[in-house]
């Protein structure tokens, strides 16, 4: 077994911390998450720390991260450097951390610093005046124009991904989960408007976010609802397909 780690310089004296993640010996206070991957709540010394733990990927992609593609906890610790260097926030990476058993990659972990905020899905849950919540909304949706227009494109954009808190007069978010970001140019119209399909909100939520959104991209709200509406009325054709055409076929050819 072969094992690489890579530590953020701000941090070397988390080193031998770092090197003994592998052995899981650390001190749990909260698991976050443990279906396919492993996220955990992790106190050292007077530090709180999360650990992310990527388990064994398929073979064919134990293959192409071994040879031609970057390791999702490599991305993620890279990724996190990228955001805070353009200024928007995330959690501060630790290091990550990537092990081969017979030269083949194996297993990944991604440390960061824990954020202390809560999540944008636990908002409604939360004792907030609809004044509030308000501003929330409007903040946000001029926090994501702004990521757009630094060309930063979250492909888990998710509001189980964003945590928010306040600071001053308004909202500010920073984004968690983010292996999987295309950075470049900025989206044009229509990747723009189905970006927000990533959200899961309601046709209602969609176009007040929508309207807002093309006010501050300067582009045409209604272009950018019928986007929303033909995306939806597409999918939803696709799904009725699948459950009325292809599943039914599926269940005879077993018979």
């Amino acid at each position: 077994m072969k094992t690489r780690i890579h530590i953020h310089p701000h941090y070397w004296m988390y080193k031998g911390f770092v090197e003994d993640v592998p052995n899981e010996k650390y001190k749990r206070e909260k698991t976050f998450c443990n279906r396919r991957n492993t996220v955990e709540w992790v106190k050292w010394g007077n530090k709180d720390v999360v650990i992310k733990r990527y388990k064994c990927p398929t073979w064919a992609n134990c293959l192409i991260y071994t040879w031609w593609r970057k390791t999702k906890a490599r991305r993620a610790y890279e990724y996190a450097e990228e955001l805070l260097k353009r200024g928007f926030d995330t959690a501060h990476p630790i290091a990550y951390i990537e092990i081969k058993t017979g030269g083949i990659f194996h297993t990944g972990y991604f440390i960061s610093e824990l954020l202390p905020y809560p999540l944008m899905r636990d908002i409604p849950q939360m004792n907030l005046s609809d004044e509030e919540k308000a501003l929330i909304g409007e903040d946000f949706i001029k926090y994501t124009a702004n990521l757009h227009e630094k060309g930063i494109m979250p492909k888990d954009y998710n509001l189980g991904n964003i945590f928010f808190h306040k600071r001053g007069a308004h909202y500010h978010f920073a984004l968690i989960d983010i292996n999987r970001i295309k950075i470049g140019n900025t989206p044009k119209e229509k990747d723009s408007t189905l970006f927000f399909e990533q959200m899961g909100v309601s046709i209602s939520q969609a176009i007040h976010c929508i309207e807002q959104y093309a006010t501050l991209r300067g582009f045409d709200a209604d272009r950018c609802l019928f986007f929303i509406f033909l995306h939806r009325i597409h999918a939803y054709v696709r799904k009725r397909f699948k459950r009325h055409i292809l599943h039914p076929l599926r269940i005879r050819v077993r018979k």
